[in-house]
């Protein structure tokens, strides 16, 4: 019972949620209290996180990495991915109710929501959602004509700072074994390949949701330049060709399907001038 209510809680629920907001009857004052209700959740977050750090490490908050020996930020979500990932979206739209002219009553909690999520978020020690939420900062301010220069200046200045302590940061261990090391990143290259060739085998309805790191054992593949073992310790991840793997092309399009049209609903509404310009 206690399986199927967490199954429930991590799925059924967020299912339901992102096919609501996808094709669900919103009304117009649904997103500033969207955005608020994520924005609060986001600060928790990372008050929690840093509270935590400030008070002492504790299993609860954090994860040992034991390749870059270094405690990551997990937070309440038990994983440091989903913390970053979450903390990178809700950097984002803090940004984009800043920048963009976001309601007045959001504004202050947005800047609050900046200056905790940042460094919780490098607290993560997470590459992806690092660099997925540099990336997104940087657009969103760089097409803000009234912030696009301060942006270049801010960036050039942290370059130079960059490029000035590149010796020292390059010579750490944490940068060495986390973020300079590459071999995990080859491993789910090949990784890649067996979910490849396991969707080409059941192209149509996939092998099962969660039947990836089961049936991956007997796919043939080239491990070089690693051993089987090493790479069948890995797990996905890519999360479209997990879906498609597991779920087929069915199971990827039912994903895809509502990005394809909140995207085209974005894209429609941006170059429209309004009250809710941020939220597109």
């Amino acid at each position: 019972l206690g399986d199927r209510m967490s199954r429930w809680l991590l799925v059924g629920v967020g299912v339901i949620l992102y096919y609501f907001c996808a094709f669900g009857p919103l009304g117009e004052d649904i997103f500033p209290r969207l955005a608020g209700a994520l924005l609060a959740g986001g600060c928790a977050s990372a008050a929690w996180v840093m509270i935590s750090r400030a008070a002492g490490v504790d299993k609860a908050s954090y994860q040992l990495d034991v390749a870059a020996q270094a405690n990551r930020a997990s937070g309440t979500f038990g994983s440091s991915a989903v913390l970053g990932m979450f903390l990178g979206v809700i950097i984002a739209l803090a940004l984009a109710i800043v920048a963009w002219g976001g309601p007045r009553s959001l504004r202050r909690l947005s800047f609050v929501t900046i200056l905790v999520a940042a460094p919780a978020l490098a607290l993560t020690l997470t590459r992806g959602p690092l660099i997925a939420a540099g990336a997104v900062a940087l657009l969103l301010l760089l097409l803000r004509a009234r912030t696009r220069w301060l942006t270049v200046a801010g960036v050039a200045i942290g370059l130079i700072v960059l490029i000035a302590e590149w010796g020292v940061i390059s010579s750490t261990h944490l940068y060495k074994s986390r973020f300079s090391n590459t071999s995990d990143v080859q491993i789910r290259v090949v990784i890649d390949r067996i979910s490849t060739k396991l969707a080409e085998q059941k192209p149509v309805l996939g092998w099962g949701y969660g039947s990836f790191d089961t049936v991956k054992q007997n796919v043939n593949f080239d491990p070089e330049p690693f051993t089987r073992s090493d790479v069948l310790q890995y797990t996905s991840h890519n999360t479209f060709l997990t879906v498609l793997a597991e779920t087929g092309g069915v199971g990827l399009l039912v994903l895809i399907l509502p990005w394809v049209l909140l995207a085209r609903r974005s894209l429609s509404g941006a170059g429209r001038r309004g009250p809710y310009q941020w939220a597109f």
